[in-house]
């Protein structure tokens, strides 16, 4: 067998190869250390097999890529059984060669699996597959090359790149690589892996990530401006997982509530008020029946459903009809009103209003036919009625329901929406906008959360230095939003509502950024921070000047 081997390295072919792995497997399972004795051939085979490779014409035959699979898999554990230059050429030359340079999709996946195997080896607590395994030097080598090779030429294959992905999210879960310079020479794989369109492995990286962090907005700014090299993203919108930072400090388990009362839901009887007369009068004695029919059954809601209603008609036997306990359905966020008596407790004044109704009606000369016609309505409102309190029973349960999500539930499902938006379509940037308008909204509240000391600091050592840097130099020419224009509008806003005196950027810097990055606009908004901030006291004297030479002017006008 060993004659049929070096016949095949002599002049290999389809038929040849395949007979000398064929003895070869079945060699390796009856005696490995036969294998061993003859890997100097097996890597002098690889060695021709991927020279053909790489130099490949349209005469190349496809078949000798399933042969250099199967070389790499017979050697993968063999490493220590080469010579000290025929590993030196296999590690350092054979295998980073062919992954620069391949187009192979199946040959770049083996080269994956080779990788990950050694990776996982290193962590097991058998000396011997440690020992035939490479050194840490030499497997970050050829990580090195598989990470310049998907990013130029595999970066539309998702299968192949969630699986590079699956490689470094392992390297940064195991505690063995961690701290090692694998995780750092990685980075920009795992910053890769933080914007994956793969739902499961992004969140497995910003669970990483979020862990590694400590819970506090102090340490998210820092790494935000300070730690985090966000070149490796190019043009990347990187706010949105600056903003998934942020949300992840929220305590889990709170409660959310608003606290604005202009966003409470219409309530039920404001389509009665928006309704014609007929309609509004058979309303009233649906509720009227309803509730005669509920005293009898003794039926009592043990939960009063609220409702705010704005009347604005004149008819004050309408009115009373919004302050019905029963019937005051709307969502439970708005505040409670004080009930007052129901309609049953006040008959005469119900038969009173259906009187003043007919006697309106003989007034405006109605015809009977009309009459007729509206009272044969009865029976379909009653239908709408009953129908209209089922579904508003539906919604207000599954209000109920969704009132108990907790804080990290709604923040997550934000950003899995952004992130959603943004993966749907990349043309469309209605994530970007959506984090855009957040990430504006947030950062002046985190910001004033700080010490006035620390958040003086912040500003002259880690912003004004963050902003001139070069990593954003990439995302100079990017529309509507790029990364650096959401933080100085954050930053704007910041200053516009803070009145007192505070540490702002310098006018060089300002200069420099309006230039470089085209943001006249925001520029200019900054340098009149910048001169109130330096001048308050001038200003306040302007501004007095100006309103009094403005009084002046109407009083010259008026005589």
């Amino acid at each position: 067998s060993r004659n049929t081997i070096t016949t095949a390295v002599s002049t290999p072919s389809v038929q040849n190869l395949s007979i000398s792995f064929t003895y070869l497997k079945t060699i390796s399972k009856q005696n490995p250390k036969y294998v061993d004795k003859i890997t100097p051939i097996i890597t002098k085979l690889l060695q021709k097999l991927i020279k053909d490779h790489v130099s490949a014409g349209t005469e190349y035959n496809p078949a000798f890529t399933e042969y250099i699979i199967e070389c790499l898999e017979l050697l993968k554990y063999r490493i220590h059984t080469l010579t000290q230059d025929l590993r030196k050429q296999f590690m350092n030359t054979f295998l980073p060669g062919v992954t620069e340079k391949s187009h192979d999709i199946l040959l770049i996946r083996s080269i994956i699996k080779l990788v990950d195997d050694w990776l996982r080896y290193r962590s097991g607590t058998n000396n011997d597959q440690q020992q035939s395994c490479p050194t840490l030097k030499e497997k970050l080598n050829i990580l090195c090359k598989l990470m310049q090779c998907m990013e130029k030429r595999f970066l539309d294959d998702s299968n192949l790149y969630n699986q590079f992905l699956e490689l470094i999210l392992y390297i940064y879960q195991e505690p063995v690589y961690k701290d090692t310079e694998i995780c750092q020479k990685m980075e920009p794989a795992f910053l890769i892996g933080l914007k994956s369109t793969n739902n499961n492995i992004r969140q497995k990286f910003f669970n990483v990530l979020d862990k590694n962090l400590k819970k506090s907005i102090q340490d998210r700014l820092f790494f935000m401006f300070l730690s985090q090299n966000w070149e490796h993203l190019g043009q990347h919108y990187w706010i949105k997982q600056c903003l998934e930072l942020f949300y992840s400090c929220v305590q889990p388990t709170s409660i959310l509530s608003t606290n604005n009362r202009s966003s409470a839901l219409t309530s039920l009887l404001s389509t009665v008020y928006s309704s014609d007369y007929y309609d509004r009068y058979y309303f009233m004695e649906l509720c009227t029946k309803s509730q005669e029919q509920n005293k009898q059954n003794s039926i009592v809601p043990s939960v009063p459903i609220k409702m705010e209603v704005n009347d604005m008609d004149d008819d004050t036997t309408l009115s009373r009809l919004s302050n019905t306990r029963v019937y005051r359905a709307t969502s439970t966020l708005v505040t409670p009103v004080v009930s007052s008596n129901s309609l049953i407790e006040d008959e005469p004044k119900a038969k009173r209003l259906k009187a003043t109704y007919q006697h309106i009606l003989r007034l405006n000369d109605h015809d009977t036919d009309d009459i007729v016609f509206s009272c044969c309505r009865t029976q379909e409102y009653e239908i709408k009625f009953n129908k209209l309190l089922d579904d508003e029973k539906t919604y207000l349960k599954t209000l109920n329901i969704q009132s108990k999500t907790n804080s990290y539930e709604f923040f997550n499902s934000i950003v899995q929406l952004i992130h959603a938006l943004s993966t749907a379509d990349p043309t469309i940037t209605a994530g970007d906008e959506l984090c855009h308008h957040l990430f504006i909204d947030l950062l002046p509240k985190v910001i004033q959360l700080l010490p006035e000391k620390l958040r003086s600091a912040l500003f002259t050592s880690v912003i004004q230095p963050f902003l001139v840097s070069g990593a954003h130099l990439q995302q100079r020419d990017t529309y509507p939003h790029s990364s650096l224009n959401t933080i100085l509008e954050a930053l704007s806003t910041f200053y516009s509502h803070n009145t007192q005196p505070m540490t702002t950027i310098r006018p060089d810097v300002i200069k420099y950024l309006s230039k470089t990055h085209n943001i006249w606009y925001k520029g200019v908004l900054l340098l009149e921070t910048y001169i109130l901030n330096q001048h308050p006291h001038d200003i306040s004297k302007v501004n007095i000047e100006f309103n009094m030479e403005k009084q002046a002017e109407k009083n010259d006008q008026q005589d």
